[in-house]
């Protein structure tokens, strides 16, 4: 299983929006003010937690959702969430990536693999570009393939990059105007309306001495009765943070 979004903007204004905090979030932090009301709550709905790292963590929650695991970490300060699943081509992190790709393919025949590995066409692509290379960084006639590797590789595979990147022509920040940085395909589509749901289900009441309480804390009887709409939406299987993800 995959860490389908890595905390990219698209699953922290899922959990903003969800949780009913501002939308427009750059970082996880806006959960700090719920830290100890969720740790209340998931520990009296569904146990104790489980740990990864006893003086980094508050503790952990995993449960199986769907074909996901999402699990809830307490880090130091705030409140993480955590989806693992399938995302389809794991090449693919934003539409600007998409976008290359695509192009790339359209003009493989004029495009060489940066890591070697050449066929007849990338070879004499290549040569002329080395040819080139040799003569404007002065290298010397004599030098070792060892010592080209320490002086030159580095330099020599920009060289090709920005070759590919002049013939691929894809400007990113035109690709990030249009589309922004957060890529969706049907995998991702789906986890978010998941994790949506799951989320949701977090702010269903649970009733301590006649106070009703959710992840975000203590609930008016008028708010209990709102969240109830919420209450078996979705499966959730509580499982053991410890368990190996496959």
């Amino acid at each position: 299983m995959f860490n389908i979004f890595q905390g990219n903007n698209l699953i922290k204004r899922t959990i903003a929006k969800a949780l009913g905090y501002d939308e427009n979030q750059e970082y996880s932090r806006f959960t700090s003010d719920m830290y100890f009301q969720t740790f209340f709550y998931l520990s009296k709905r569904f146990g104790n937690p489980s740990f990864f790292d006893d003086y980094k963590e508050a503790g952990a929650w995993a449960f199986n959702v769907k074909a996901y695991v999402i699990e809830i970490r307490m880090n130091s300060s705030w409140v993480e969430f955590m989806m693992y699943g399938k995302i389809g081509n794991t090449r693919v992190s934003s539409p600007y990536t998409v976008k290359y790709m695509r192009e790339r393919l359209k003009k493989r025949d004029l495009v060489i693999n940066e890591f070697g590995n050449w066929n007849e066409k990338e070879e004499k692509i290549a040569k002329a570009l080395f040819d080139s290379f040799l003569t404007d960084n002065k290298v010397e006639e004599s030098i070792t393939q060892e010592q080209f590797d320490e002086q030159f590789g580095k330099k020599w595979f920009e060289k090709i990059r920005k070759y590919n990147n002049s013939i691929i022509n894809v400007d990113y920040d035109s690709i990030l105007k249009l589309y922004g940085n957060d890529y969706q395909n049907s995998y991702t589509r789906n986890a978010i309306r998941t994790l949506n749901k799951f989320l949701n289900n977090l702010l269903t009441p649970i009733w301590i001495r006649d106070v009703a309480y959710n992840i975000k804390g203590r609930l008016s009887d008028k708010d209990a009765m709102f969240y109830e709409r919420y209450r078996n939406n979705i499966k959730i299987e509580f499982r053991s943070t410890n368990k190996k993800l496959k």
